[in-house]
C-alpha cells in the first residue's frame, strides 16, 4: 500500500512552510541591514560633529592661550617699567633713610600688584577653561544622545 504524500503546506504540524521561513529570514536580514546602515550613519555623523567641535575647541584654546600670554606679557612690561622708574627714583635719593623708604614702598607696591595679577590671571584662566570646556561637553552630550537612540 502506497503512502499518501503529505501536502506541501503541511510539512510539519504548527510550523511555517519553507517559503514562509525564507521570507521571515529575509525580512529579519533586511531589518538588520537597515538598522546597521542607520547606526553607521549616526556614528559617522556623530564623529564628524565631534571632529568639527574639537577643531573649533583647538582654535578657541589657541586664541584663549594667546590672550593669556598677551596679558602676562603686558604685566611683565608694566613691572619692567615700574622697576625702571624705581631705579630712577633710587638714583636721585639724598639719604639712606630716603632710599629705605622708597625701597619699602616699591616692594609693598610689587607685592600688592603680584596678588592682584595672580587673581586676574586665575579669573582669566578659569574663564578660558569654561569657554573651552562647554562646547566639548555639549558635543559629548549630543553624541551620547545620538548613540543611545
Amino acid at each position: 500500500m502506497a503512502k499518501k504524500p503529505a501536502p506541501k503546506d503541511d510539512i510539519a504540524l504548527g510550523m511555517q512552510t519553507a517559503e514562509e521561513m525564507m521570507d521571515t529570514i529575509k525580512s529579519a536580514a533586511e531589518k538588520s541591514v537597515n538598522s546597521a546602515k542607520q547606526s553607521y550613519k549616526t556614528a559617522i555623523e556623530a564623529a564628524e560633529d565631534f571632529q568639527e567641535t574639537m577643531s573649533q575647541n583647538v582654535t578657541m584654546a589657541s586664541n584663549e592661550s594667546t590672550k593669556l600670554s598677551l596679558a602676562a606679557i603686558e604685566k611683565m612690561r608694566q613691572n619692567a617699567d615700574d622697576a625702571y622708574e624705581h631705579m630712577q627714583k633710587m638714583s636721585a635719593v639724598k639719604s639712606l633713610s630716603e632710599a629705605m623708604e622708597l625701597q619699602s614702598a616699591y616692594l609693598r607696591q610689587q607685592a600688592e600688584r603680584a596678588v592682584e595679577n595672580a587673581k586676574e590671571f586665575q579669573a582669566a584662566a578659569q574663564e578660558a577653561s569654561a569657554k573651552i570646556k562647554q562646547p566639548a561637553q555639549d558635543m559629548m552630550d549630543k553624541v551620547i544622545k545620538q548613540v543611545s537612540k
